[in-house]
């Protein structure tokens, strides 16, 4: 929404005669779009979360496959970047993590290097 109000400022920036009335302007233009985002949108219908839930499938291997497929994915991206890079990725993402401490006596990488390293993978 607010996108939406920047960009119709900046369409109409030059019909806009006294610069101090932009807040106002602003404000208005904000207004309008959350009423016509409220009346495209509708009313929303209350459920019982409960009948929901039920009403899910039970077969949970939809999902296992979709999260060994993100794996593998992760996996192979992973396996891209430079040797430090992942070791100090793979040491991250142990179970449970190395503190950056022990990063540094594993890898003899600085602690103030860890997390902008980290960062950049």
């Amino acid at each position: 929404m607010a996108q939406t109000v920047w960009l119709q400022l900046l369409r109409h920036i030059d019909g806009i005669r006294d610069p101090q009335r932009i807040g106002g302007w602003v404000a208005s233009t904000a207004r309008n779009e959350c009423l016509r985002l409220c009346r495209q949108r509708g009313r929303v219908a209350l459920v019982d979360a409960a009948e929901v839930l039920d009403a899910l499938p039970t077969d949970s291997e939809p999902a296992v496959v979709e999260n060994e497929d993100r794996n593998a994915g992760l996996r192979a991206a992973l396996d891209t970047l430079p040797p430090r890079q992942r070791a100090i990725v793979d040491l991250l993402t142990m179970d449970p993590p190395l503190s950056y401490g022990e990063i540094y006596g594993v890898l003899d990488i600085p602690v103030g290097s860890i997390g902008p390293t980290r960062q950049r993978s």
